[in-house]
């Protein structure tokens, strides 16, 4: 029966010829050819295969640091723990101080198991029971982001039950969101659930799909502030690169609260999608490579040994429909061992830091293989 196994890989990359080239793909970990293999810092990809099989989601831990580097004041990285497949790149997540978001009890324990405080963890979604709110209470989860008024009454039924007081975002509505208070009774909800004992509101959380106003939040936070109530933080989620994070700092500063930012996309980068060739069919026109993954974005065959030739290919993937055609891709026969771009879900992770490697995955590695 298949065991969750790490394993730290020696490097075993001998030689001098060292060859930095992008795997394939724009946004793709830089891989380093060496001594005619492709490896992810320190490791061979072809030790990654023989340890712990194909598909694996490869990752670098130098990359995910420079993804993310440490909080600025002010401006809290928050990461949604569903978007974090891997407990070990969630691990290395909370070394770099990153807030954790969690719309379930399954993963709030992984945040908590990777070492994220209860008090840097929130809470947030719709359709939350009784249950679940209970239990993140019980943990001291940092914040709720509430979507209702009547969630606020609830969580602070249970807070009063258990002698304390939630902390709590209310979550506003802008004109195109489905989900939250609507600006034109946002205050007035506030009020009255900053009147309930077992709770503590201490701001807002907004989803941003292209643009935030600024200056009609600054008037909000001003007119709320103006009725006795406490605005310490605001929540922010969007599209990647939709917000400023020096003007953050700076709005954080003169409007004397700190923003919390999602990190959207905080992996896109940072690692590959390692899998196999079973299968090349070749046409007079083009290559059709078949491999052991779910082939998401199409992009040119890199080879983890290449042998200089290059192809027109059409890459297909299990359970995916054919990709458009790549010149440029490199020539590979069945076994051989190809990066792709990481777009698979349910795919094991491996994080790569140095020479040492952490998998998180339920296949058993190559040492205990029969």
């Amino acid at each position: 029966m298949a065991r969750r196994r790490r394993q730290s890989t020696p490097s075993g990359c001998g030689g001098r010829s060292v060859v930095p080239i992008a795997c394939g793909i724009e946004d793709a970990v830089l891989c380093v050819l060496r001594s005619g293999v492709l490896q992810v810092e320190d490791v061979p990809l072809t030790a990654v295969a023989a340890a712990v099989g194909t598909p694996v989601h490869v990752v670098s831990a130098a990359k995910v640091r420079a993804a993310a580097p440490p909080a600025v004041p002010g401006v809290h990285r928050i990461v949604r723990v569903r978007s974090i497949p891997g407990t070990a790149v969630l691990r290395l997540l909370a070394s770099q101080g990153v807030d954790a978001d969690v719309s379930s009890g399954a993963e709030m324990r992984r945040a908590l198991a990777a070492g994220i405080a209860p008090s840097a963890i929130g809470f947030s979604g719709v359709a939350r029971n009784g249950v679940a709110l209970a239990a993140a209470l019980d943990v001291g989860i940092g914040r709720f982001t509430l979507e209702l008024e009547e969630e606020g009454r609830l969580l602070s039924a249970l807070a009063l039950a258990r002698g304390t007081r939630a902390s709590a975002l209310l979550r506003v509505a802008l004109p195109d969101s489905h989900s939250g208070i609507g600006l034109a009774a946002i205050c007035a909800v506030y009020g009255r659930l900053s009147g309930l004992a077992g709770l503590e509101l201490q701001g807002l959380a907004i989803h941003v799909d292209a643009f935030l106003d600024f200056d009609a939040l600054r008037r909000l936070i001003a007119r709320l502030r103006a009725g006795g109530h406490r605005v310490d933080r605001v929540d922010l989620k969007g599209p990647p690169g939709i917000f400023n994070e020096a003007a953050l700092r700076a709005r954080a500063h003169s409007w004397r609260l700190a923003f919390g930012v999602e990190a959207a996309d905080i992996l896109a980068g940072t690692g590959i999608l390692l899998a196999r060739v079973l299968q090349v069919e070749r046409t007079p026109l083009h290559a059709r490579v078949l491999v052991d993954a779910a082939v998401v974005l199409p992009g040119r065959v890199r080879a983890v040994q290449p042998r200089g030739q290059h192809v027109i290919a059409r890459v297909v993937g299990l359970g995916s429909p054919d990709r458009s055609i790549e010149a440029g891709s490199e020539a590979v026969q069945r076994g051989d061992l190809v990066v792709l771009h990481p777009g698979q879900s349910g795919v094991p992770q491996l994080l790569v830091d140095g020479s040492r490697c952490e998998f998180d995955g339920d296949r058993l590695l190559g040492s205990a293989r029969a």
